[in-house]
């Protein structure tokens, strides 16, 4: 009983000093921005920042936009920040079909209604799809060691 109870102990401990559940990746910074898609803040798109070629032993980092374009960036835990580092980013926003409409389907199965429209299941990209990839989104950012609380990512429909 005497091992168990000092692994237990030993456990604790550990689990203490590491922080239990925080990010455990020291030297995150703050990371916050805006979207915007033609001028106009862009709401529910997702941002991430994919460490630049080089930039071993770096995390990514991602987030959500607001609805008034607003972001700011996690590493693993929400809101965690961001390693110091060069990235490129992808920004991609995208239209979720609607679902089948189940209660129509019954009254049309029943004859008491039209049958309802089909679900194309196709998933339509809102913005630019140059912007989904790293290889053709032209997005790249510095974020300094204090980190970056003003970054603007200003993208055009034109190509």
């Amino acid at each position: 009983m005497e091992k168990w109870f000092m692994a237990a102990v030993a456990g604790i401990l550990i689990l203490s000093a590491t922080g239990c559940g925080k990010s455990g990746l020291p030297g995150l910074v703050s990371g916050k921005g805006i979207v915007l898609y033609d001028g106009q803040p862009l709401a529910d798109a997702n941002v991430t920042f994919i460490p630049a070629a080089g930039s071993q032993g770096m995390r990514g980092a991602s987030a959500t936009t607001d609805q008034s374009g607003q972001f700011t960036l996690m590493t693993l835990n929400p809101e965690d920040g961001v390693q110091p580092g060069d990235y490129i980013v992808t920004v991609a926003k995208t239209k979720r079909p609607p679902k089948f409409d189940e209660e129509a389907g019954r009254k049309f199965m029943r004859g008491e209604g039209p049958p309802p429209p089909p679900s194309s299941g196709k998933i339509e990209h809102e913005i630019s799809p140059k912007y989904f990839s790293k290889e053709t989104s032209g997005l790249k950012i510095t974020i300094g060691p204090k980190g970056d609380k003003n970054i603007k990512l200003d993208l055009s429909s034109k190509p």
